[in-house]
């Protein structure tokens, strides 16, 4: 499936160190994604869309096949269900530039038991948590 960009990019420098970058519009904001051209066309041919938006401070974007996915972690190829045990942050603390480096990777550890209190834990002493 093909889709229709609403909003073309617009192509732009990096301030840095003068490489190309694209500005992708965002919808329901005003503000515009920074992404390299060979990220943005790896989105496009993983069957992703190009009309991106803001998803709780994170661009979002959508495939008909796989549902909707944070686009840095489409750029670093962890967007499938196999990888959440691993968190991208962004460098720069701004979660509109996508460029390669500013994406962070870090393996989150299961640190919280499941079932909801620590008192039920096997060297608890007894009377420890309100399951008597």
């Amino acid at each position: 499936m093909t889709y229709e960009a609403l909003r073309p990019p617009a192509p732009t420098t990096d301030e840095r160190d003068g490489s190309p970058l694209l500005l992708i519009p965002l919808a329901n904001s005003d503000r515009f994604a920074r992404i390299s051209p060979s990220d943005y066309q790896k989105v496009l041919s993983a069957g992703f869309s190009p009309n991106w938006y803001l998803n709780l401070g994170y661009v979002t974007t959508y495939s008909a096949t796989s549902g909707y996915a944070k686009v840095s972690r489409i750029i670093l190829g962890i967007a499938g269900k196999g990888h959440r045990a691993i968190r991208v942050t962004h460098d720069n603390g701004d979660q509109t530039d996508l460029r390669r480096t500013n994406l962070v990777t870090n393996e989150v550890k299961e640190t919280k038991p499941r079932y909801g209190r620590d008192d039920r834990r096997p060297q608890a002493p007894a009377g420890a948590g309100w399951r008597r």
